[in-house]
């Protein structure tokens, strides 16, 4: 019964949000923003949870694990089918390079950092530390699409900084996507594989992710209405979300092979994406919600390696654009604070850390997430106002 109870709230929230909050365009920067992240759902779903009114506990967020399943395959297969390499190629060469390089740069930044700092501190057989960082270090990673946009519209941005923010905050997320994937393969029944065995395991869900792709396209015909289109669409990433929790592998990442593989072999790739995008707003705070579900402090430690995260990946994302900035456009300067405009991290990192503390049901996977759900709204808050002193800074709002 409770279970019932909460998906009807969860659900309900979920759509009167996604048309209420996406409505009020004469807010200032900082409050859309907050409305437009829905970075207060996560304090709603914290209220819901277990630590104050206790609706959505363990159990129930135990027996959702398909629904949130579900949700990651739509998250992945949306953002796959963006990467459509005939749209791709009317940017530079050198757009990929700074995307993909700076956020691989902040992975390792992050990575190293914690590794040395906490390897002393718990025991060499801690079974979650390593795949923990792997977590830290792709949520890091991933950049925010939305404020940019944004700041467009409410500060009148305009000039090649916005533009360049843009192109690289719209696809990094690949890095983490991609370590997600590989965290799954490496650690898939909470202890670690070996290597062979952890590869093997992420190119079956590479071949999966291809295999369903085209099973998808015989399924898409042209003559399909856009509610037509949508049933094939939920119906595939059922089937695709469903055969990634049965052999315990990431459905955020094998949607993303298979979003990619469509969007580069079907004409109709921008179709599949229109009619999936409509829900995707419900979709995306239904994880807000339960991500304020399983917050949890059990230790004052949580709020300082918050903190800590937020300046490490506020550090690598300076240094990071600038270094490849500087090797990739040998005569075009960048401002060494570039990267400060690229801290708000978005919804997939919190999908991240949800699918992580689900998936690996401890206390020490549920402090890591909580702390990464904690730095994630940190980054929400401070973001938009370090974004806007870049753009100001280089000349592109008045």
């Amino acid at each position: 019964m409770k279970l019932i109870l909460s998906l009807i709230i969860i659900i309900a929230l979920a759509y009167i949000s996604a048309r209420v909050f996406f409505s009020h365009k004469k807010m200032s920067l900082p409050l859309s923003f907050i409305s437009l992240t829905g970075i207060e759902f996560i304090f709603l779903g914290y209220i819901l949870g277990e630590n104050v009114v206790g609706l959505i506990d363990d159990t129930v967020l135990t027996q959702m694990r398909p629904a949130v399943g579900l949700g990651m395959a739509w998250i992945g297969l949306v953002f796959g089918l963006q990467l459509d390499w005939r749209n791709m190629r009317r940017l530079p060469i050198t757009i990929y390079y700074q995307s993909m390089g700076q956020a691989l740069a902040v992975w390792l930044f992050v990575f190293a950092i914690l590794y040395f700092m906490f390897k002393g501190a718990y025991p060499p057989g801690e079974a979650f530390l390593l795949p923990s960082l792997f977590i830290i270090a792709a949520s890091a990673a991933i950049s925010s699409p939305t404020l940019i946009p944004l700041l467009r519209s409410k500060e009148g941005a305009r000039g090649r900084s916005t533009s360049f923010l843009e192109e690289i905050s719209s696809m990094d997320a690949v890095v983490g996507i991609l370590s997600l994937g590989l965290v799954y393969s490496l650690w898939h029944s909470e202890t670690a594989s070996s290597a062979v065995h952890g590869l093997l395991l992420l190119c079956l869900s590479v071949l999966i992710g291809i295999t369903l792709a085209f099973i998808f396209k015989i399924f898409v015909r042209d003559n399909l209405s856009d509610a037509e289109l949508l049933l094939v669409s939920l119906a595939m990433i059922i089937f695709s979300g469903g055969v990634s929790q049965y052999l315990k592998l990431s459905p955020l990442f094998i949607n993303f092979i298979m979003g990619v593989t469509l969007a580069n072999i079907h004409w109709s790739n921008y179709r599949i994406f229109k009619v999936l995008a409509i829900p995707e707003k419900p979709v995306y705070f239904m994880f807000l919600l339960l991500s304020g579900a399983i917050w949890n402090f059990p230790h004052w430690i949580i709020f300082p390696a918050a903190a800590l995260y937020v300046i490490l990946r506020m550090t690598g994302k300076v240094l990071g654009n600038l270094t490849i900035a500087r090797l990739t456009y040998r005569k075009r300067r960048v401002p060494w604070f570039f990267g400060l405009g690229l801290l708000p991290q978005g919804g997939i990192p919190i999908a991240i850390a949800i699918s992580y503390s689900l998936t690996y049901p401890s206390e020490f996977c549920r402090a890591v997430s909580s702390t990464i759900i904690l730095a994630i709204v940190l980054n929400e808050l401070i973001g938009p106002s370090f974004a806007r002193y870049v753009l100001k800074h280089s000349g592109d709002i008045k």
